[in-house]
């Protein structure tokens, strides 16, 4: 158990030096502490949401021959050492079917997006 363990912050500045050191020691998740109950809540919050969200608006927007699905992704999807391991492999896993799934609803007139905030 780490010294931060269970402890909370706000930590603002954190785009270089000392604040980005700080956020980074925050969020270091050594995969082989990873917790199942946390694991499968952070699918089930993360990605399991997203794919049953493009389930349920998909066939609304392709009967209407128009529309967008915009996923929320994230830089940590895109790169490492910007968040845990589980939540940066989760927004890989945005928007990776993002693209997927923008390529079957593109040609039926659906775009899907995702955006990809960072620090």
């Amino acid at each position: 158990m780490g010294v931060l363990e269970g402890k909370v912050a706000v930590i603002t500045g954190g785009a270089s030096g000392i604040g980005a050191a700080t956020a980074r020691l925050f969020v270091e998740a050594p995969i082989a502490e990873t917790d199942t109950e946390g694991l499968d809540a952070t699918i089930a919050l993360l990605f399991r949401s997203v794919v049953l969200g493009i389930k349920h608006a998909a066939p609304i927007l392709v009967e209407q021959g128009a529309g967008t699905i915009i996923n929320t992704s994230s830089v940590a999807g895109l790169r490492t050492g910007y968040a845990p391991h589980i939540y940066s492999a989760m927004k890989a896993a945005v928007a990776h079917l993002t693209r997927s799934v923008a390529m079957e609803l593109g040609e039926k007139g659906v775009r899907v997006n995702a955006v990809c905030p960072g620090a």
